[in-house]
């Protein structure tokens, strides 16, 4: 008789699990949807919601209007190639005072770089998101989205507004592009 009586526990102890299963399930947020990464060649990364908003313009300055900067530049363009195509590539730290165009810089790069690539299979591989300062604990999220990217961060620039619109969300931060994935 108590062999039934436990045999009867485990059954109840089985249907009930199964009933707090589905109802977690129920309360759990539904899963984000997967990136486009088709849909654009930037891309605002938004840690609450754990998604990539495409930026339809980027708003950016030519690179031949960026003057006095012509090493810098050549470095960054060179390692962002290397870093486009899957070779060996640096981690690149910008900095600087606001306004002395560390994110157009970056800006300008990854265009010359997407335009050197062509309308191949690898058009449009490179992509810019913009993470700002404190959503930098989010980052292991984003780099599971996407493992290959070039990233930036302002406090004063954003893909999609000019400057003058845009608020002084953060501190300013540092320009990365990695091989391993930004890191800041």
């Amino acid at each position: 008789m108590s062999r039934a009586k436990s045999e009867f526990d485990l059954v109840e102890f089985s249907a009930t699990l199964d009933r707090v299963a589905d109802a977690l399930e129920r309360l759990a947020p539904p899963a984000p949807a997967p990136p486009r990464f088709d849909a654009a060649d930037a891309f605002v990364w938004h840690p609450e919601g754990r998604q990539l908003a495409p930026v339809a313009r980027v708003n950016r300055v030519d690179m031949s209007l960026l003057k006095g900067i012509d090493r810098v530049r050549d470095v960054l363009v060179e390692n962002t190639e290397r870093f486009a195509h899957a070779l060996p590539a640096n981690n690149a730290l910008l900095w600087g005072a606001r306004g002395m165009g560390k994110s157009s810089l970056v800006k300008a790069a990854h265009a010359a770089v997407n335009a050197k690539l062509g309308d191949g299979p690898r058009r449009g591989r490179l992509k810019l998101v913009e993470i700002h300062r404190e959503d930098i604990e989010s980052l292991p999220e984003l780099m599971a989205l996407r493992r290959r990217s070039a990233s930036w961060c302002s406090a004063t620039t954003s893909p999609s507004m000019p400057r003058t619109r845009r608020t002084n969300r953060s501190k300013p931060c540092s320009k990365a592009a990695s091989r391993a994935g930004p890191t800041t």
